[in-house]
């Protein structure tokens, strides 16, 4: 990724690589069923949408942050 110089570009490589290993990360909490861990890379998978990709859109965030506001514990935050 270092041969990324275009400061936009670096960011959605970024979050296309951290998201491949969320993926990962993911199926195996579910597979051992830790909620919990797979409600924090839900997470860490919104954000990385939204600040790197920019690809969240207002309604997207505001379900996320409804969601958060309504005590669900997985939700975007």
């Amino acid at each position: 990724m270092s041969a990324v110089t275009d400061p936009v570009d670096a960011r959605r490589a970024r979050h296309v690589l951290t998201e491949n290993r969320r993926v990962l990360d993911c199926v195996a909490a579910l597979r051992d069923s830790d909620f919990t861990e797979a409600g924090r890379i839900f997470t860490a998978s919104h954000a990385s949408m939204r600040d790197e990709f920019e690809i969240t859109t207002e309604h997207i965030d505001l379900i996320g942050d409804s969601a958060v506001r309504a005590g669900c514990p997985w939700a975007p935050g």
